[in-house]
């Protein structure tokens, strides 16, 4: 259940961040760049995700999936020190690998 609450708080937080005055605070230029910032976040989604579920199957979800939680709270926190899109830019492509082990990690932890 935390998963998924974790996950509908990520994907309402850029959309009330552009509301506020993203593009504007990170210097975008038009609607390209926030475009890309919210399209990055699936490229390792789907690159990641056979190779976490590889890993989970290996160690167990018991360790990969708090270590990916762990990676995906960190990511959501250093997004507040973000100056610029490439910085906006990295920690989109890291919470989508994180996030892509949900899925997987979870059935196996079920099992």
């Amino acid at each position: 259940m935390s998963n998924y609450l974790r996950v509908l708080a990520d994907k309402s937080n850029l959309g009330n961040a552009k509301t506020a005055g993203l593009e504007a605070d990170l210097g975008m230029k038009g609607t390209n760049q926030y475009n890309i910032i919210l399209s990055i976040f699936f490229v390792p989604y789907v690159l990641t995700a056979p190779f976490l579920a590889v890993l989970g199957k290996k160690y167990g979800p018991s360790r990969v999936l708090p270590a990916m939680m762990f990676t995906f709270g960190s990511m959501t926190l250093l997004v507040v020190v973000v100056k610029n899109f490439a910085g906006l830019f990295v920690l989109r492509w890291f919470l989508g690998m994180a996030e892509s082990e949900r899925q997987t990690n979870s059935m196996l932890l079920q099992n």
